[in-house]
């Protein structure tokens, strides 16, 4: 299924209105930035609806490409996991070869060292 890009609802900027300065030369006490308000207008409820809509399904997009991302991060951590239980398992068997060895020639060393005596 072809990836979309996720469509940006379009909305008519909301205008402004200019308050009249106050004629007094009272310095303006500052007063916190309000946010702005996103506004809706009344009677077009499908309007909403349908972007509603559309949201989700770029949410549901979006969700399902990281779940696949966080799927194939999953598998590749297994598979290096899997791959270095692999080698210690390998080295383990090769260490345990060497004892052996190392046995073997120090029964052979004191087998030698008992004739020559």
């Amino acid at each position: 299924m072809p990836r979309r890009p996720p469509s940006k609802p379009t909305r008519k900027p909301a205008k402004r209105v200019v308050k009249a300065k106050p004629k007094a030369k009272a310095k303006p006490k500052a007063k916190p930035a309000a946010k702005p308000k996103a506004k809706t207008k009344p009677g077009r409820p499908g309007d909403e609806v349908s972007l509603l809509q559309e949201e989700l399904q770029a949410a549901l997009g979006e969700l399902a490409r990281i779940a696949s991302d966080e799927n194939s991060a999953r598998r590749d951590l297994e598979a290096q996991i899997s791959a270095t239980h692999t080698r210690e398992d390998a080295l383990r068997r090769e260490l345990e070869a060497v004892r052996m060895d190392l046995r073997v020639a120090l029964a052979d060393l004191e087998i030698a060292r008992s004739r020559t005596e």
